[in-house]
């Protein structure tokens, strides 16, 4: 490790270090440095904002691109692949998974936070020597208690992200430790696991004084919980109190709490709240600075959420998650045909799992209300053939920047029908994984004149193989930045693609295929790719056929833009 990254080791999460070391970064060129400026600007940003929109499409860029060099710069090779290799917090690769069987080296680079599942690494995690550069520590509910607790003992000077399962001993170890005081979030979460009133009156006695995020998780609260947390002590930005049993009453009883006037996140995930609660957290006048809610699981169709639609009245409101509300078929029609000016000022839209089938895209598309929605989440909504086409012709979709339909069911009909769609001109990120789509279908989406603007295609498990990669190479308006090769990419469909000139242009390529062995290094070498700037990952455990001797080849061919996964 050279020196300017050996800060990392004592405070891997610190953010004054961090961004010391990415000005250090940035007047080399480096694009760690933008990486982890962004990781740390977008702590403070919140769904719907174009900010956390951009960043958080930024910086999986950056990340995707470039992370597997700034894991070698931090740490030794592993002799064999990991289960979960370690991640990124805060673009540092820093975040360990104590189960992981390598854990011992992955304790010899910088660790700000730890999954801690108590398996397999929990004497070592336990006691190694840099416990106090820990920023976040997740406890899993299966982690052995006692570990736990001795893993939560003193000397966490840098801790400020806690989760926990719930219980009176989390409850006495919260009151008890000397780090309760400087968490910035807690997590605390179980299982339909009851609060009783006089453990939730010791949890807001805590001394928090630098809280912001409070996660309640599978707690039964019930209507006493919300009456209590109704007169919270902490000046919050993100609060969540998802399967809480908070009922309507409790909905209502919060919704009109000074308490919450400053929270910009709010989840009321799985919680019954019916019509009235709806309406009541539509037109709250205490959360005027709110910016993202999510209503998973809390309504039993369209007709539950026509009154929070109609009365919407939050001024700061641009993200709205109602995933799994049952919004199906024509029973969407009253809420297509809403005309609320607040719906207007929505960004991002989550639709996901409600089972709307083509009667309920086709209504939704209706709407001329949600004219400034980027981001359009339709997964798992039963969609075939005319409910794509539908959505093709929809106004709905004139600024939608990312559109994901993972998950339904439309073949090469629909898909047909929706690239004839005009109203895609904005699209960069399209996310198809899980239909029924064919090479027909692929092609006729991606031949669309309109989608000039497509940098990314998500894809996983159809039935068009290595299509995407031979349309790519053939079509002179795909701006795709990163190509995934995946295990049913064929010996042919690979050679031609190696030694396409558009390769040349992408800024990823990876590769998960078997057709990839030595004679496909001989082929790339006459290629684009020695001469442009594209990162290639390759993985070991899907490349069987590449020998060691080809990768040292590959290592020769393109340098520090190859990397082994």
């Amino acid at each position: 490790m050279d020196l300017l990254l050996e800060p990392l080791l004592d405070h891997p999460g610190d953010p004054s270090v961090l961004r010391v070391l990415s000005d250090a970064l940035l007047e080399q060129g480096d694009p760690w440095g933008e990486a982890i400026r962004l990781a740390l600007d977008l702590e403070s940003t919140f769904p719907g904002e174009d900010a956390h929109r951009l960043g958080h499409r930024r910086l999986e860029r950056l990340q995707a691109r470039h992370g597997p060099s700034w894991r070698a710069r931090l740490r030794r090779p592993l002799p064999q692949p990991m289960r979960a290799p370690v991640s990124f917090f805060r673009a540092i690769p820093s975040r360990v998974n104590s189960s992981d069987l390598q854990v011992a080296q992955l304790l010899d680079g910088p660790v700000a936070w730890l999954d801690f599942t108590g398996d397999a690494g929990a004497p070592l995690v336990t006691t190694f020597p840099r416990r106090a550069g820990l920023n976040r520590i997740e406890v899993s509910q299966y982690a052995n208690a006692a570990t736990a607790r001795k893993l939560l003992g003193p000397g966490l000077t840098s801790l400020t992200s806690l989760s926990l399962p719930w219980s009176a001993q989390a409850l006495q170890l919260l009151e008890e430790a000397d780090w309760t005081p400087q968490l910035e979030r807690l997590r605390l979460y179980g299982n339909e696991t009851p609060v009783t009133p006089p453990e939730l009156d010791r949890l807001l006695k805590l001394p928090l004084p630098k809280l912001r995020t409070l996660e309640l998780e599978g707690l039964e609260l019930g209507l006493p919980g919300a009456e209590r947390l109704a007169a919270l002590p902490w000046k919050l930005e993100r609060l969540t109190l998802a399967a809480a049993n908070l009922g309507v009453k409790g909905t209502v009883l919060l919704a009109g709490s000074k308490a919450l006037s400053t929270v910009k996140e709010l989840s009321f995930a799985r919680n019954t709240m019916g019509p009235t609660g709806a309406a009541a957290l539509a037109t709250s006048p205490h959360l005027k600075h709110l910016v993202s809610l999510d209503l998973t699981s809390t309504a039993s169709g369209a007709k539950a959420l026509v009154p929070f639609f109609e009365a919407l009245a939050l001024p700061s409101l641009k993200a709205l998650v109602l995933t799994s509300c049952g919004l199906k078929g024509k029973a969407l029609e009253p809420l297509a045909a809403v005309k609320t000016k607040a719906l207007g000022q929505l960004t991002e839209l989550d639709l996901a799992n409600n089972l709307m089938g083509d009667d309920g895209l086709a209504a939704l598309s209706k709407t001329t209300a949600l004219t400034g929605v980027r981001l359009l989440q339709l997964d798992g909504n039963a969609i075939k053939g005319p409910g794509i086409a539908a959505l093709g012709r929809s106004a709905l979709l004139a600024k939608v920047e990312e559109l994901s339909l993972r998950h339904n069911k439309f073949q090469n009909t629909g898909a047909k029908g929706f690239a004839a769609s005009k109203n895609v001109r904005a699209l960069q990120v399209l996310s198809l994984g899980h239909n029924w789509l064919g090479v027909q279908g692929l092609e006729a989406m991606l031949e669309n004149p309109a989608l000039t603007h497509l940098e990314q295609v998500r894809e996983g498990m159809n039935n068009y193989g290595p299509q995407l990669g031979r349309s790519f190479a053939a079509s002179k308006t795909l701006r795709l930045w990163t190509l995934s090769l995946g295990p049913d990419a064929t010996t042919d469909a690979l050679s031609k693609l190696l030694v396409a000139p558009r390769l040349g242009t992408l800024e990823l390529l990876t590769l998960h295929c078997q057709a990839f062995d030595d004679a496909m290094v001989e082929l790339l070498e006459k290629g684009p790719l020695p001469k442009a700037k594209t990162t290639v990952v390759v993985s070991r455990v899907w490349c069987r056929a590449l020998t060691d001797a080809g990768a040292t080849k590959l290592t020769s061919v393109l340098g520090d833009r190859v990397s082994f996964d």
